[in-house]
């Protein structure tokens, strides 16, 4: 859950950021995690792509950011923002 919030919990998650705001790539961008299943289940992220973009640009997108965050530790900053955002 938190992941999915990081990624892509509101306007100024990672996702939405970099992929609609920033590089216009993406109309819109979402990431969902079922938290109420009994097994481990898949985050899911979904975007659109932007007019002129492909699918594959904004895979990779998309993957070079979840590579980023898999390896730069969140900052406090975000921490808090999902921690307001839950509670």
């Amino acid at each position: 859950f938190v992941l999915s919030q990081l990624l892509a919990g509101n306007d100024s998650a990672r996702l939405p950021k970099q992929l609609v705001r920033d590089k216009n790539i993406a109309n819109d961008v979402g990431a969902d995690y079922e938290h109420y299943a009994r097994l481990p289940t898949l985050l899911q992220i979904s975007a659109n792509p932007a007019a002129g973009e492909t699918t594959k640009t904004l895979e990779q997108a998309i993957l070079a950011e979840v590579k980023q965050l898999q390896a730069t530790p969140v900052n406090a900053a975000e921490l808090n923002r999902v921690k307001t955002a839950v509670i």
